[in-house]
């Protein structure tokens, strides 16, 4: 039911028809964006695997890997959701 209500809600875009010219193609992204889609899989993927794991499993405690680094911390259900 929650999914439906979420395709409903993002079908209606108020009206507004989408359009293939109004996105942006991969090759015209900017650097910057190239290279905040990169800290993104860098840092935060490893933390929603590891978060996805430890709910997975009813574990106290998230265990990864974040830019070389062991991470621990408390899980995040909501977290889990974004995986």
């Amino acid at each position: 039911p929650r999914v439906l209500a979420w395709m409903d809600l993002m079908e209606d875009l108020s009206g507004h028809e989408p359009e293939d010219p109004g996105f942006v193609s991969r090759d015209a992204l900017p650097g910057t964006l190239h290279a905040l889609l990169g800290e993104i899989g860098r840092v935060y993927a490893p933390f929603l695997v590891g978060n996805a794991d430890a709910l997975a499993r009813g574990a106290d405690r998230v265990e990864c890997t974040i830019d070389g680094y062991k991470w621990t911390q408390k899980p995040f259900p909501y977290q889990g959701k974004c995986f």
